[in-house]
This record gives structure tokens, C-alpha cells and sequence, in this order.
């Protein structure tokens, strides 16, 4: 999540402040709710959700002119992952697919990180499937080799 930050924000905060121009600040505290003093450096201080939370609430006036629906699709899905703090690797894998895909959309310098991050993910799961696969087949015959003694025995 933290590179989805630094891809995003730099994005989010331009856009916003463009649109804005003077009163972005003011307009920044509406949106959030919060107490804002700059905009331009505040959006450098938020988590993850608060860049998500300013692309949901200021898409059609802002955000839709330069982002496409599968993008808004995107922002809608990684809101929900932002204050998730365990993921299965299969959620962690479609998280950091979402993530790449916005960042490519906004073309954050970042995006090749995040592209890493799936590739490695990739990696240790078909470890974890191998060794898995491994095991099962080492133990197939054990088993069967002792159910066979067995049963001379009887």
C-alpha cells in the first residue's frame, strides 16, 4: 500500500490542486473533513485511503476527465483493501494487480515496483505449490506400501 501512495499521491494531489487553484485547501478539508493547513504538502502526509477517499468524492468533477470507469472501478476496490491489514496471497496478488493497473493509468514512476512485488508473489506461491506437489508424491507411495504390509499381515 505504501507504494500505491507514492505512485498516486503525487497524481491526486496535481489534479486537485489544478482544478482547485487557490482554494484547494479549503476544498481538501470538505472532501476529508479534517483540518487541512496546505493541500500540496498535506496529501504527501495522508495514508493511502486519503488520496482513494479524494478520487471517489471529486471523480466527476475532476478525476473522470483524465480516468476512464475501469479506473474508477479500480479506486472503488482499493478503498476496501486500504484498512485491510491481513490478505490471503490470492488477496494481496488482485490487490497489487489493482494497484498496478491505477498506477499505470496515472503513470507513476513507481508501477515497475509494484509489478516486482506481483512477480514475487507469483514466485513464492508456485514454491509453496511445488513443495506441496513434492510432498503429496513422496507420500503416496509410503502409504500405499504401508497398507499393503498390512494386509499380509492379516
Amino acid at each position: 500500500m505504501d507504494a500505491l501512495k507514492a505512485g498516486l499521491a503525487p497524481f491526486v494531489s496535481r489534479e486537485f490542486v489544478n482544478h482547485h487553484k487557490g482554494r484547494s485547501s479549503m476544498e481538501l478539508r470538505r472532501v476529508l473533513g479534517e483540518p487541512i493547513r496546505d493541500a500540496k504538502q498535506d496529501f504527501s502526509n495522508m495514508d493511502v485511503a486519503g488520496p482513494l477517499r479524494v478520487m471517489w468524492s471529486s471523480w466527476n468533477e475532476i478525476y473522470r476527465n483524465t480516468l476512464g470507469h475501469a479506473e474508477r472501478s479500480l479506486v472503488s476496490e482499493l478503498r476496501r483493501w486500504a484498512h485491510q491489514e491481513q490478505f490471503s496471497s490470492d488477496d494481496a496478488y488482485r490487490a497489487l494487480d489493482s494497484m498496478h493497473r491505477l498506477m499505470t493509468a496515472v503513470s507513476a514512476p513507481e508501477t515497475p515496483n509494484v509489478e516486482r512485488m506481483k512477480l514475487e508473489l507469483l514466485r513464492v506461491r508456485f514454491d509453496e505449490q511445488a513443495r506441496a506437489q513434492r510432498r503429496r508424491s513422496v507420500g503416496i507411495p509410503i502409504e500405499s506400501q504401508a497398507s499393503g504390509g498390512s494386509r499380509s499381515l492379516a
